[in-house]
């Protein structure tokens, strides 16, 4: 396996970018609540929601949290055929 430096690098340059409340306790665990969420991928539907308008603009309605959670839960689980 390799190393987990790489992810954990990708993951911090993406949460940096977003803006943080004022004020410095107030930012930095903001920006600790960010990356906890982002790393366990609480965060997937929030980046489903700025994906679909950056790349789809004004086509179609986005899924809702429910069916957004089903598709996912669909697209990792669908197939998996072994026993542990």
């Amino acid at each position: 396996m390799g190393s987990p430096w790489p992810y954990v690098r990708a993951l911090w340059l993406r949460i940096a970018r977003r803006p943080a409340p004022s004020g410095w306790p107030v930012g930095a665990a903001s920006a600790l609540w960010r990356a906890l969420r982002a790393a366990t991928g609480d965060d997937a539907y929030e980046r489903y929601l700025a994906h679909h308008r950056l790349h789809h603009g004004g086509d179609g309605v986005p899924m809702s949290r429910a069916g957004f959670f089903r598709a996912e839960q669909r697209r990792k689980w669908d197939g998996v055929r072994r026993c542990c």
